[in-house]
């Protein structure tokens, strides 16, 4: 793209949904940045993902299973937010 003078469009400002608590401490690492596990089932991580839609946001969450490198659930969506500006 670059060669070509291609850019993507950006449409709005990205901003954050996640608001730190300045006050609390740090989650501790229980996986201790091990990422193998002699079998399946028994080291799994997960990871949630927020997607903007056509329809409002929708949260994606996953767990992966470690040993396997696969996927082992899926939510999707877990809740919807009302898009309130499309009621007015």
């Amino acid at each position: 793209m670059r060669e070509r003078g291609i850019q993507g469009i950006t449409r709005r400002k990205r901003r954050g949904l996640t608001r730190p608590d300045r006050k609390a401490s740090a989650s501790p690492d229980l996986v201790g940045r091990d990422f193998t596990a002699a079998e399946p089932g028994t080291r799994l991580v997960s990871d949630i993902t927020y997607l903007p839609t056509l329809a409002g946001w929708r949260y994606l969450a996953t767990v992966i299973d470690l040993p396997r490198g696969r996927w082992s659930g899926t939510r999707w969506p877990i809740t919807t937010v009302p898009n309130w500006s499309s009621t007015r």
